[in-house]
């Protein structure tokens, strides 16, 4: 009789349990799993809740509430009070959805069955240990009567010792010799039983049809429902095939919700081996191709012309060769239940039952994903697999992976540099799952395995450098937050920031319930520090314990929208997960307001998102919008919501002509050296910029200062490489050169092409 207990976990602890760790659901489904042999599963969104089914036959509720709470008490030392986690058994049989129990046949009709056996091996002549009864996991006839409470109780003795064990407890020979009992007769016997049973099951494994592919698959980082949807047709296909039931799989259809890079082709090709190895369709090589179903481009174009005789020609309606299909429907998500594609719909319907077909859509929200789900399931029987995006502990692992397979450790202090590299190339949309993950990872190893080459050196640990050297971003300055920030030019500014962190850490510090909220929001010009800023106040709330981690994640307005209908709440929320512990950066942040981007469907979808993570996660993530002062200030007003969410307010003037020349002076003293005349020269230039120039939108202050130190800082590198001279000074004719170029103009006419263009 099958009984189910569910752990559920206090969601308060398991965020402040939130660490680069895994998460303690996920360590508490594995151990179960080790220690009972039996598949664990994480519910309550994978978050919260785990649960086990067993047989109550053979193992017993409290066995496994005992080896829960050892589990907390050694892992976990808080877990000792109350409250942390609570115990749920059910009382009444697990059953299917035709209300029948799962727990299988009655004893007598096992007896029944054990004796029908028996008769037939002895009319064969076949010994009673046989090949099939050896791989169906029977005892032999003879055994004793009551062998049934000796198996409970060495099942129970087998899942105490493995208890033990993992927690450094068993007692080791020694121990045994110098007092405790010699082990009895039957409790030898009973061990030399559980070894043969292991042993035959490990030999029923690998007679399995799946057993090919699933050690591969259980390898993949991720895919937890594509994986359960395996496990599910290894288990049914011999059933299916037993009483001729095929067609209830062959008419059925999947839905795969996927983001580029999280594997759909390795998913959909690892289908259809599946398939092919269970023998439900003998796919052949070959058999499996993707399309994408693109929208026409004129409206004189039929919409699927181009593909129902591709999907004819290659779905063997001519030679009757079953194959496999994956469409890709993403650009006809906001035309579902058009006419066009149920039209389309029927056409395809014809090659069900004789071919493997899945439809593929970008990861989605729920609301999205069952409307799709269910314009689907009028014609068809379809079966939903969604592929979540890898957190940054399943990148970490797949970068791991790698590097162990070329025989490379990462030290520990060097993870930090991979999660930066990795949020890098989510900012700029260059972010596509595993296939990103890995590219980082070759990076590294060439970089690695060249610096090695040129030093002579065999060094296997990959460090910050090694990381670094295939980032792009600026890395941060040395120093603590605080120094960094009294570096900066322009006293009110950095007065204010001192004004916010004190309130913070007040506010914080007297909070007895629910925390405030430290969103903030910054306003100016292009150039005014904005960025820099923000990075700092991330470093100095780090040092002062009120963020976990203090990353700094940036990104644009639009890069939190989506390509689809669907697709935005999901993307904003995985950005906002990175950002955990950390500061999220959004530039332009009044791209998601209608006015801006001329629609407000996935603008406002973006902003709700937002909006529900930075008030559900208040404790533990801080954003930063920044943008033009008028434009933030129509999109505060156009959402109550967010302006309530963001108390702090620092406002970003534009730099003065003294603030921009210490500015240069600083750049120039930093790193070269320079003559008696450069310096004042710049000081009479910064003087004689206009008004007009100061206060326009198009003046990008602190970046036009430090395009012109570049520049020239360029012509006195080429001065001195011609002049065969050794050490570089900037010069005042090198600064003259540089501001008399033709592109940098202050004219009337270019009022607003200030700088470099």
């Amino acid at each position: 009789m099958k009984k189910k207990i569910e752990i559920n976990l206090s969601a308060a602890w398991v965020r402040s349990r939130r660490k680069d760790e895994v998460l303690p659901a996920d360590a508490l489904a594995k151990f179960l799993s080790d220690t009972f042999g039996k598949e664990a599963s994480v519910t309550g969104d994978g978050v919260s809740c785990v649960s086990l089914e067993f047989d109550d036959s053979v193992l017993a509720a409290s066995d496994v509430e005992s080896s829960v709470s050892g589990f907390f008490s050694s892992e976990y030392d808080e877990c000792k009070k109350d409250g942390v986690y609570s115990l749920f058994s059910s009382d009444e049989n697990v059953s299917d959805e035709n209300g029948e129990e799962l727990g299988g046949k009655s004893g007598d009709e096992d007896d029944e069955k054990n004796e029908d056996e028996k008769t037939v091996s002895e009319e064969n002549g076949k010994s009673e240990d046989s090949e099939d009864e050896s791989s169906d996991g029977e005892e032999a006839d003879d055994e004793k009567e009551g062998e049934g409470k000796d198996e409970k109780a060495d099942f129970t003795k087998k899942i105490f010792d493995g208890f033990m064990s993992s927690f450094g407890k068993k007692k080791t020979a020694r121990e045994k010799d110098e007092g405790e009992a010699e082990e009895t007769d039957d409790e030898k016997a009973d061990g030399e039983k559980a070894d043969d049973e292991k042993k035959s099951e490990s030999r029923d494994e690998e007679k399995k049809p799946a057993y090919r592919f699933q050690k591969s698959l259980d390898a993949k980082v991720g895919w937890r429902e594509f994986k359960s949807l395996v496990k599910e047709l290894t288990l049914v296909a011999p059933e299916l095939k037993k009483n001729k039931c095929e067609e209830a799989v062959l008419n059925r259809g999947y839905l795969f919700s996927v983001d580029d890079g999280c594997g759909i082709s390795s998913a959909f090709f690892t289908l259809c081996s599946v398939y092919s190895e269970l023998g439900i369709l003998p796919l052949g090589k070959g058999s499996a191709r993707e399309i994408r179903l693109e929208k026409p481009r004129s409206n004189n174009e039929p919409p699927f012309a181009k593909y129902e005789a591709t999907i004819a020609e290659t779905l063997g309606e001519s030679d009757g060769e079953p194959r496999a299909f994956c469409l890709d429907i993403s650009e006809w998500m906001d035309s579902i239940d058009s006419s066009d594609f149920r039209k389309f719909l029927s056409n395809v319907g014809g090659i069900m039952g004789r071919n493997l077909l899945v439809f593929r859509i970008p990861f989605v929200n729920k609301e999205i994903l069952l409307k799709t789900e269910k314009s689907l399931n009028d014609m068809f029987s379809f079966r939903t697999v969604s592929f979540e995006p890898l957190s940054n502990e399943e990148n970490k692992a797949v970068a791991e992976k790698e590097f162990s397979r070329c025989g490379f450790t990462v030290a520990r202090g060097a993870w930090q540099k991979f999660f930066d590299k990795v949020a890098e190339e989510k900012s700029d949309g260059r972010y596509y799952g595993v296939k990103t993950i890995n590219k980082i990872a070759y990076d590294v190893l060439y970089n690695k395995n060249l610096y090695n080459a040129r030093h002579g050196k065999s060094d296997k640990t990959i460090g910050k450098k090694d990381f670094a050297s295939v980032c792009t971003a600026t890395p941060a300055s040395s120093g603590s937050g605080m120094q960094m920030l009294d570096e900066l030019v322009g006293e009110k500014l950095k007065d204010r920031i001192k004004e916010i962190v004190n309130q913070i850490e007040f506010a914080r510090s007297s909070s007895d319930g629910e925390l405030p909220c430290i969103h903030m929001r910054f306003v100016g010009n292009p150039g005014t520090g904005k960025t820099t800023v923000a990075r700092i106040i991330g470093r100095i709330l780090k040092e002062k314990g009120l963020l976990r981690l203090g990353n700094f994640y940036e990104y644009a307005g639009r890069d939190l929208c989506g390509q689809y209908i669907g697709s935005t709440a999901p993307k904003t929320a995985g950005i906002c997960r990175d950002a955990y512990g950390s500061v999220l950066f959004i530039d332009e942040a009044y791209s998601l307001y209608s006015e801006y981007t001329g629609t407000n469907d996935y603008g406002r979808e973006a902003l709700d998102t937002l909006i529900a993570e930075m008030e559900n996660h208040r404790d533990d993530l801080l954003v930063i919008m920044a943008g033009y002062t008028d434009e933030m200030d129509k999109l505060m007003e156009g959402n109550a919501g967010l302006k309530s969410r963001m108390p702090y307010t620092v406002e970003f003037p534009n730099f003065t002509r003294e603030q921009l020349y210490d500015i240069f002076r600083s750049m120039v003293n930093k790193t070269f050296g320079c003559d008696d005349k450069l310096l004042p020269a710049a000081k009479e230039f910064f003087d004689s910029i206009p008004d007009r120039v100061l206060e326009s939108k198009e003046f990008s202050n602190a970046r036009f200062v430090r395009n012109l130190y570049e520049r020239v800082w360029a012509k006195a590198a080429l001065r001195v490489q011609l002049a065969h001279q050794k050490t570089l000074v900037l010069t005042k004719d090198d600064f003259d050169r540089s501001i008399c170029e033709k592109d940098f103009s202050f004219d009337e006419k270019k009022k607003n092409r200030i700088g470099f263009v």
